[in-house]
């Protein structure tokens, strides 16, 4: 069987879209961001959220274009042709493979930290988030919806909840948050403010599975964005306000703030909440999201045909045993070597920004309106700037570009003897 049932709705969509976005970037990124940016940190979380704007035009059009589950690398294809378009599931799966793992750890801590025991807890729950995501992508697609749905509500409400009673530590602060305007500082925060907003293109990756793609994908990811950017904002805010720059936690800032409320144990359970929900709505979003990814370019020939196979219930379940193999690999290999956490961060976020970039220039080759192609330019322009910003970090991504383009090569010339 090859082909995936067309069943998913605008309510699904929305859930997906939630678990794809916000994700376990909320535990991290408004200390990571404040750390990086400064005071300029709310200028950067506005500069990432308006850049999603024309993204989310650019998508919407693209998905009309390429209405199947090849998603970004059908986007990438249509303009750049297939070798570049071959590059795509490789640096995705660089980048997932070790964002997932680390996201999955980092919600372990978290428990760790509130029920402050000595085993081993951390690795014990990234394992088991693991398995559970992956577990819900092998029933079916109806029961990871209805498990999306339900943490995505539970997500938003503890989220809010957070904020609202640590408003009182924060406002003698807020008027500490007017920007500095140091810009390579706020770009450099731009690039990490991408982790929220990596996701959204995840989204792509199902729209074979949609009833009515060109409408629902399209608002559930106006839906999404909004919706947790807003959330991402007023957190950030409340951390910036509260906590100094010498005092920041990079990983688990979320945790410093629920301690700081006048409620300090019950804040500590609604974030451990909260980075459960977070780090098992994303894993489950993702792992849809890339299973689908890994099971089209094994039919393009891009990744083994082994992976081009869906069971009975028109799931990919080959592909979604390969990515439970590489996540329960990596998770152990970082939870002995925790050091590395930032640097993956900060490459994963460098990742997604050059992939927009790659889609942006695909649009404006694609599309034949002159004002489009002005608007795809000038956002082009703008990623261009974000990924100079990320210094030597852009190794790993054009790294993994260089891995994949030899590999599309070597299949085009071998493709081409066989002819």
């Amino acid at each position: 069987m090859t082909n995936l049932k067309r069943q998913l709705t605008l309510k699904d969509g929305i859930a997906l879209g939630m678990g794809s976005v916000m994700g376990s970037g909320v535990l991290f990124l408004p200390s990571l961001t404040y750390l990086t940016a400064g005071k300029d940190v709310l200028l950067s979380w506005i500069i990432a959220t308006l850049l999603c704007v024309p993204l989310t035009m650019i998508f919407s059009e693209l998905v009309g274009a390429v209405p199947n589950e090849s998603g970004l690398e059908g986007f990438v294809e249509i303009g750049l042709g297939r070798n570049v378009a071959a590059t795509i599931p490789i640096i995705l799966l660089g980048t997932v493979c070790m964002g997932m793992p680390s996201a999955a750890l980092i919600a372990g801590d978290y428990v760790e930290r509130y029920l402050a025991k000595d085993f081993p807890v951390s690795i014990c729950i990234a394992f088991a988030l693991i398995v559970i995501a992956i577990g819900a992508n092998l029933i079916g697609t109806k029961t990871s919806s209805i498990l999306q749905k339900i943490v995505a509500i539970l997500f938003f409400v503890v989220g809010i909840s957070l904020f609202i009673i640590t408003i009182p530590q924060a406002s003698e602060g807020y008027s500490t948050l007017l920007p500095k305007w140091d810009m390579p500082a706020t770009l450099s925060g731009v690039v990490l403010a991408f982790w929220a907003f990596a996701g959204f293109e995840n989204m792509t990756f199902l729209a074979g599975e949609f009833r009515n793609p060109k409408r629902d994908i399209t608002l559930s990811i106006i839906i999404s964005v909004a919706t947790c950017g807003a959330l991402y904002l007023l957190l950030t805010a409340n951390y910036a306000a509260i906590f100094t720059t010498e005092n920041i936690d990079p990983t688990t800032g979320l945790a410093q703030l629920a301690n700081t409320s006048h409620i300090p144990r019950f804040s500590a359970l609604l974030v451990t909440v909260l980075a459960l929900g977070a780090v098992l709505i994303n894993l489950t979003a993702w792992c849809w999201g890339i299973s689908r990814l890994v099971f089209s370019s094994a039919g393009k020939g891009f990744l083994p045909h082994f992976f081009h196979k869906l069971d009975a219930h028109a799931i990919p379940k080959r592909s979604l045993l390969f990515l439970l193999v590489i996540f329960c690999s990596v998770t152990l290999i970082l939870g002995t070597h925790r050091e590395y956490f930032q640097l993956g961060l900060r490459a994963a976020s460098t990742n997604f920004v050059l992939l927009y970039f790659m889609a942006t220039i695909s649009y404006v080759k694609f599309v034949q309106s002159v004002w489009k192609k002005a608007v795809g330019a000038i956002l082009a322009c703008a990623l261009f700037l974000a990924l100079c910003s990320s210094g030597w970090i852009l190794l790993y991504s054009a790294a993994l570009f260089a891995i994949a383009w030899v590999i599309s090569f070597r299949n085009s010339r071998k493709s081409l003897i066989e002819i």
